[in-house]
């Protein structure tokens, strides 16, 4: 967490070298990164500022009157070389002139930089790789010790929300929040393509207007300038518009966190409904002494509130933070009915009759897409981009719904298979698909092509807690080849999901790339 914060308290020892160095900048025409009077009030907000202020703004208003004189002395000279001949990389520059739709028109095209050579993106991803665990690890020890610092002066003794969320946030692959990390890591380590449009005296010939622009946006300053010095905040959008790579990556690991406490809400109220013995390769969560349904059932719902809390302190000060959270409901909403549709078709308590009706293709396409491929799939991808600023514009939420569902159709109907001829000591846990009577996709094909005679001991055997029914149910699937459909539906959908994912090589690279990396560990997974 100190090095997330790093940059940012450097950041502010800056201002002291930007007027001391001025006249090197005039002779070289080099740009600074930081924005301009970026050190005393930063328009862009750091992790470790969330702990300690709620302004953008904390040096005194006294201070940063007197030093206004030497930042518009450095400001003024640098002009020549900034405005309009060769603007300056920061967006939130532009913000401050006046020119919010410029500024936002270079975020979106060069948001964090040049494009690289392929072998230094190897290089990075490699080295990205290795040290991936570690710094999702590091973030979760922030937001642990964030969660339990709000749950002390309510419950004093934190020892068991400690313990709830080690037991039920950590343990899986954590594929869904890395998921999020990932896309953003490689929109910063790629950048995007060198902007096309023209600098220099060629501009101002092709664009005159980019000249007037400048020097109406000049106009303003010096009421920006009293502003600040009066320690007035600048506009929402403004200190929002702006965020550094490395504050883009944090966030991104703190967004991928949320997603796992969510996967942790929905498994610990999935297992109570299930009646499940084994989650993880551990006793499930309910299963535990002091625990029970009950505690349990609240547990779930304190771990979804967790969520919220941490979007509120962490998110909330970025351009991206209503999407996010609308993203976190919609989803949340959608998976909750998808698990009512996976739950419906359970029998009754004291009832075996069972409504075989419903045990269809299309429904089990619609339990897939609502309970699973959502929060699996489409959250952390839009997530992702929702932070580089892709969302809704470069990739539409329906383009991205549309993979997801492949995607997640696919791994659902894997996970089914795997529940029902998988080993336990590898997947982590005992399937019960078929004592609870899940509308799985083993079920429904099975109906589909099996004769009436064996639709019919079928229905007698399945949903049953008795060892002897379930294997003579999945004895039937044996019977009717389910291992070699499963093998030939496998092949048409991973035919599906590569041709999709290659459409996206042009028009979004980045998530062209964190598709394949994501469809790589996802095709043929054994656990």
């Amino acid at each position: 967490f100190f090095f997330q914060a790093e940059d940012g308290i450097r950041d502010h020892c800056v201002t002291g070298v930007q007027t001391c160095v001025f006249r090197s900048i005039i002779f070289s025409g080099e740009t600074l990164s930081p924005p301009l009077f970026g050190g005393l009030w930063s328009s862009s907000r750091h992790p470790v500022q969330h702990l300690n202020s709620t302004s953008p703004s904390s040096s005194p208003p006294l201070f940063r009157l007197l030093s206004l004189p030497s930042f518009a002395l450095s400001a003024v000279a640098r002009l020549p070389f900034q405005l309009p001949f060769s603007l300056p990389t920061s967006p939130s520059l532009y913000g401050w002139l006046g020119l919010q739709e410029r500024g936002a028109q270079q975020q979106q095209t060069r948001p964090f930089g040049r494009a690289r050579p392929r072998h230094v993106l190897r290089a990075m991803d490699a080295l990205y790789m290795q040290t991936e665990d570690g710094l999702f690890d590091e973030t979760y020890g922030v937001l642990k010790r964030f969660i339990l610092g709000h749950m002390e002066p309510i419950v004093g003794d934190t020892s068991r929300i400690a313990k709830l969320l080690d037991y039920t946030c950590k343990g899986g692959k954590m594929t869904r929040g890395k998921t999020v990390s990932r896309v953003v890591h490689i929109h910063v380590s790629r950048g995007q393509e060198p902007s096309t449009e023209r600098t220099g005296l060629a501009r101002l010939v092709q664009r005159p207007a980019s000249l007037v622009g400048s020097l109406v946006g000049l106009a303003a300053w010096p009421l920006k300038l009293g502003q600040l010095a009066l320690g007035k905040p600048q506009s929402a959008g403004t200190s929002a518009a702006a965020i550094r790579p490395q504050d883009a990556e944090f966030l991104a690991r703190v967004l991928g966190w949320c997603i796992e406490i969510l996967q942790a809400h929905f498994l610990v109220l999935d297992d109570v409904m299930d009646s499940s013995e084994i989650r993880r390769g551990q006793p499930c969560w309910y299963k535990l002494p002091n625990v029970g349904s009950s505690m349990a059932i609240n547990d779930g719902s304190l771990l979804r509130s967790f969520i919220f809390l941490i979007l509120h302190n962490f998110v909330k000060p970025y351009a991206c933070y209503q999407t996010v959270v609308e993203l976190f409901f919609q989803v949340a909403f959608l998976t909750e009915c998808g698990q009512m549709l996976d739950v419906v078709h359970m029998p009754a308590p004291g009832s075996s009759a069972t409504d075989f009706s419903h045990f269809t293709e299309e429904n089990v396409v619609s339990i897939v897409r609502n309970k699973t491929a959502y929060y699996t799939f489409f959250l952390p991808l839009a997530l992702g981009l929702a932070v580089t600023g892709d969302y809704g514009t470069t990739v539409s939420e329906a383009q991205l719904k549309e993979i997801s569902f492949l995607i997640g159709e696919y791994f659902q109907f894997k996970d089914d298979m795997l529940d029902c001829f998988g080993d336990p000591a590898v997947i982590g846990k005992v399937g019960t698909d078929i004592q609870d009577n899940k509308c799985s996709w083993l079920a429904a094909q099975f109906l589909k092509c099996a004769t009436p005679e064996q639709a019919e001991q079928f229905k007698e055997n399945y949903g049953r807690h008795d060892a002897e029914c379930v294997e003579k149910v999945k004895a039937l699937y044996r019977d009717v080849q389910m291992e070699k459909k499963f093998e030939e539906m496998e092949a048409a959908y991973a035919a599906k999901v590569e041709r999709t994912i290659a459409e996206f090589a042009s028009t979004c690279p980045v998530l062209h790339c964190a598709l394949t990396q994501l469809w790589k560990v996802t095709y043929k997974r054994t656990m």
